[in-house]
């Protein structure tokens, strides 16, 4: 589709598909206006087609000449016969000149627009009845508006995780999230936001346009050749807000040097990923230990903006001991070498994110005592963790706590116990794990515990309080069974009337 696009000469950047009477004087004029202002070269048809007049050349000449179409598909949308005509021009550019197509659904179902149902099905349904031109072109129109429904490439966020890093970073989240709701142009399910790929990729566009020829002039980096420019001929300016490395697509090792970092002084979100990890497939890990970003020894960022920090595969046994970013929530360091996250006590009040999955030489976690409003840790895949430190305890907001396959790990602290907003605790893969703290029913928010393949042979007596849990599993325990295995018959305790442990434990 790229290469078919090339070969086309592109006059307009994007040509704008709206039904005049629903969204010109608002929306769509909005959106153009908006389009504008960031140097998009957009065509929208200013002329309002009488009932008998038929579509210039000249329009559909623009959709042809067009890189991206967006259309903006409104409850009377295909009461036109023009729209609907566009549309069918445009989906025929989708396929012939790999047009890019972004569907915007303004305050319509998009199952409507797909199944011809509702208020679209009476519209197509008036047309069959108006001609027998029409009809001729009846199945055109629905294949069009099908296919357009059907457009997909979801990039998706916890819903969660996203509000706590723009509020981090000062935006007023949930006032912003539902404005973009409001426009269609991201959508909730599942708990997720989901923003249309063709969204960001516009998105990118106009940040591009900020400085074609200067990448670190612009605010944001996302494209591997481009930070690989910045960083490489130390052209990196004050202006870069945000960093988005994916390392699957470097093909070199790249040097992070203080030096190409020192005038980022705005810096607020630095991400060095690999996209290869998004789904967690852990099976093997050895290539996901690899990075392709050397960080040198004098490496060095400005904390005083940072507030995502995320950095595959960190070569350093710890952090610099001058790491104090004030504003950082997020803190991810998958696959690293860290072995001792930071010494003493860092006050980071805002930190809600910890992340340090697979990090194969830690031993022992940090104190916990300065980070208490941490939500979330990660500690998964932490093979020789042997040790819990006991500030745990401190960590009254912590919801989601999870050790899966910290195989040298044999016991939480006792303070585990004060984590009174745990919600999910997984210790599934501990192999060496064997006993609870007596007092772990007192963990009266626990809604999740996996515990799979452990070496537990007896249960706290105190087990039998946990009031809220929903989730339980010991499959594969290894120690002997034992009759505290059974818990004892409690009414209030929505585990079931009588909880044979025993059962799971056997599996």
């Amino acid at each position: 589709m790229a290469s078919a696009s090339s070969t086309y000469q592109r006059r307009y950047d994007v040509f704008l598909s709206f039904r005049g009477e629903d969204t010109r004087n608002n929306f769509t004029a909005h959106l153009y206006e908006a389009l504008c202002q960031k140097g998009i070269n957009t065509f929208i048809d200013d002329h309002k087609l009488e009932r008998g007049q038929v579509i210039s050349p000249e329009l559909f000449t623009a959709i042809e000449n067009s890189l991206f179409s967006v259309v903006v598909l409104s409850q009377n949308y295909a009461s036109s016969r023009w729209c609907l005509d566009e549309l069918v021009k445009i989906v025929d550019c989708m396929k012939s000149r790999g047009q890019r197509v972004l569907p915007i659904f303004y305050n319509v179902d998009p199952s409507d627009v797909k199944k011809q149902r509702g208020i679209f099905g009476e519209a197509l349904a008036k047309h069959d009845q108006e001609s027998l031109e029409n009809k001729g072109r009846m199945q055109s129109w629905k294949d069009a508006l099908t296919q357009v429904a059907n457009l997909s490439g979801w990039d998706s966020r916890n819903k969660y995780y996203v509000i706590e890093i723009l509020d981090g970073c000062g935006f007023f989240s949930l006032s912003g999230i539902r404005a973009l709701l409001d426009k269609s142009l991201i959508t909730i399910g599942s708990n997720m936001l989901m923003m249309h790929d063709l969204i960001q990729e516009m998105g990118r566009e106009i940040v591009r346009r900020l400085s074609l020829e200067e990448p670190g002039e612009r605010n944001l980096l996302w494209f591997h050749e481009d930070i690989y420019d910045a960083l490489k001929r130390n052209t990196a300016s004050e202006k870069i807000e945000g960093i988005f490395l994916n390392l699957s697509h470097l093909e070199e090792t790249l040097d992070f040097t203080a030096q190409a970092f020192s005038r980022m002084s705005k810096l607020r979100l630095l991400k060095v990923y690999n996209s290869e990890d998004t789904w967690r497939n852990f099976k093997d890990t050895s290539n996901k230990e690899k990075c392709r970003v050397n960080f040198s020894k004098d490496f060095k960022l400005c904390y005083d903006c940072l507030r995502c920090l995320y950095l595959h595969g960190y070569s350093f046994k710890s952090l610099p001991s001058d790491f104090n970013p004030k504003n950082l929530v997020e803190l991810s360091m998958p696959y690293s070498h860290i072995q001792q996250l930071w010494k003493g006590i860092k006050v980071l009040e805002k930190l809600k994110f910890i992340d340090l999955s697979h990090s194969k030489y830690l031993i022992e976690t940090p104190d916990f005592s300065g980070v208490t409003n941490l939500r979330w840790l990660v500690l998964e895949g932490c093979v020789p963790l042997r040790k819990v430190h006991s500030s745990l305890g401190d960590l009254k907001n912590l919801s989601s706590l999870n050790l899966k396959n910290c195989k040298m790990l044999k016991s939480l602290p006792i303070s585990t116990c004060d984590l009174k907003s745990l919600e999910i605790l997984i210790l599934s893969g501990c192999s060496k794990f064997e006993e609870f703290p007596e007092n772990f029913g007192s963990l009266e928010m626990l809604k999740e515990l996996n515990a799979d393949e452990i070496a537990l042979t007896v249960l706290p007596s105190s087990f039998s309080f946990l009031r809220n849990l929903k989730v339980l599993s010991f499959s594969g325990c290894k120690g002997p069974p034992s009759t505290f295995w059974v818990l004892p018959r409690r009414i209030s305790n929505p585990i079931g009337p009588i909880l044979q442990l025993c059962q799971a434990y056997a599996l």
